[in-house]
């Protein structure tokens, strides 16, 4: 399929990568990013033909960002997420199903549908290393990019 999973913390890093990366850094969710971190990011996701998607993530990113603009940056904010969403192949759980898992138990709803997506998935991008854990003992390729944010902050 060529496809690639970003959790939510990825996925805000990633938009505010593209709304404006100088803004990475001061914006209170990317933080702890720089715009090097974006690069990198832009770079694994262009090796893919396929971003999969889920609503959990797509609610996520919405409640945390969407309030967080106003003017020229609330309307590129807009066309940005439209654009991703519609190009991302969304897919849908439902959560009554979910909960039976026993990830839903251990990492929550979003997690547990992140895991069920990666089954179908080249890649999942995390930046949450419980969840990139619980992944790889599933047999899931996974970047954990805290990980790798940790591991550029002492070249």
């Amino acid at each position: 399929m060529n496809s690639i999973i970003l959790d939510t913390n990825v996925f805000l890093l990633f938009i505010m990568g593209l709304l404006n990366p100088e803004k990475i850094s001061s914006h209170k969710r990317t933080s702890i990013f720089t715009v090097n971190h974006f690069t990198y990011l832009e770079a694994v996701i262009r090796n893919y033909k396929n971003i999969l998607i889920c609503p959990n993530i797509i609610t996520e990113i919405d409640n945390l960002l969407q309030n967080s603009f106003t003017g020229d940056d609330k309307f590129r904010y807009l066309i940005i997420t439209k654009e991703i969403f519609t190009k991302s192949i969304e897919k849908y759980y439902e959560s009554k199903i979910v909960i039976t898992d026993w990830e839903y138990e251990r990492l929550g709803i979003t997690d547990a549908v992140i895991l069920r997506m990666a089954k179908e998935a080249d890649l999942l991008v995390s930046g949450d290393s419980t969840l990139c854990d619980y992944a790889k003992s599933l047999g899931i390729t996974i970047l954990d990019f805290k990980k790798y944010v940790n591991d550029t902050l002492f070249k």
